[in-house]
């Protein structure tokens, strides 16, 4: 059974000054089954990210729907979901890494990271000691945990932006290009990090650019055409 199905998914912005609308998404349609990874690839300003957001709710879809089997609140269409519903999903269903780390002032890496977890009712001990694991895993060295993130190198952000998203073991998780700055024993990290969570049941849609790193990942494949996806290959 599919934990995700995307259905004839559009997307328009509204460009007010120029009063004018530009089509980013048209007839988007796919679904993900339980466990498995979908990548989705091509250039920049496709409209990739677009599905993405689209499905985290950061942007809100023109049209379409987009069906998600929710462990807490049962079969649910996250484009019409309320607000308060798609908060709860985001802490305790859903995760979601961007390229870019988005921080609280004076929140220090391991506050961020530990404040995640607390957000699923985990106790603040047991928040803190699955902290230090996964910033341990990935490398983050412990004399940067009490450090302000916007000191970090782009690398040390992406890296402590997969960890706030993994630590929790998300029903689904949303990468939007998550090894972009990373040197190539960060995205080995990241890879192996990312079977693991395979093996835990975590099901994920991803947008790369690299095709080596995702070979052998993804049960399926998209490419980006004309503001739709094309199936590419699937396993």
């Amino acid at each position: 059974m599919a934990l995700i199905e995307v259905n004839h998914l559009s997307k328009q912005f509204q460009v007010h000054h120029l009063e004018k609308r530009i089509e980013v998404l048209d007839d988007v349609s796919f679904k993900v089954e339980n466990n498995e990874f979908l990548g989705i690839l091509g250039r920049s300003g496709s409209g990739k990210s677009t599905i993405i957001k689209c499905i985290y709710r950061t942007y809100l879809a023109s049209s379409g729907s987009i069906l998600y089997r929710s462990q807490n609140l049962g079969e649910v269409d996250l484009v019409s979901l309320s607000e308060r519903e798609v908060i709860a999903l985001r802490q305790q269903e859903l995760g979601y890494v961007s390229q870019f780390l988005s921080v609280m002032p004076r929140t220090s890496a391991f506050d961020l990271v530990s404040k995640s977890l607390m957000e699923c009712g985990v106790s603040r001990d047991q928040a803190d000691e699955e902290t230090a694991k996964v910033l341990t895993t990935f490398r983050l060295p412990s004399n940067l945990w009490n450090s302000y993130p916007h000191s970090f190198s782009g690398g040390e952000k992406l890296r402590l932006n997969i960890a706030k998203a993994i630590v929790k073991r998300p029903r689904l998780l949303l990468l939007d290009e998550p090894t972009a700055s990373l040197d190539d024993d960060s995205k080995q990290i990241v890879r192996e990090v990312i079977e693991t969570l395979k093996t835990q049941g975590t099901t994920m849609i991803g947008i790369f650019h690299d095709l080596k790193f995702i070979e052998g990942l993804c049960e399926q494949v998209y490419r980006m055409e004309e503001k739709r996806v094309e199936p590419w290959y699937a396993h």
